[in-house]
């Protein structure tokens, strides 16, 4: 199993505008091959940080995951709302 976690700070005044992004595509992510939770949570209601919580059933379903299309046109859309690369983790669990 592949854990992947990410702590992202979007600008203030795109945090929504990444919530409801990160939501309409978790629709989708839930019913990919492999996809076991892909969550998203907030630190607080007022500051911008979100931390999101992946779990994939193996390496191979995390890489399809990022070279499907809604999550390449999801990384164009949000990525100019970020002033700071995001802090990406990828655990194996044996």
């Amino acid at each position: 199993m592949i854990i992947v976690t990410v702590k992202a700070s979007p600008k203030s005044e795109h945090k929504q505008d990444f919530l409801n992004s990160f939501n309409a595509v978790s629709e989708t992510v839930y019913q990919e091959d492999g996809c076991l939770e892909y969550e998203i949570y907030q630190k607080d209601e007022v500051s911008s940080d979100v931390f999101l919580f992946e779990r994939w059933e193996s390496q191979a379903a995390l890489d399809a995951h990022l070279a499907t299309p809604h999550m390449k046109e999801f990384f164009e859309k949000v990525s100019p709302w970020f002033e700071v690369e995001n802090d990406m983790q990828t655990y194996e669990v044996k």
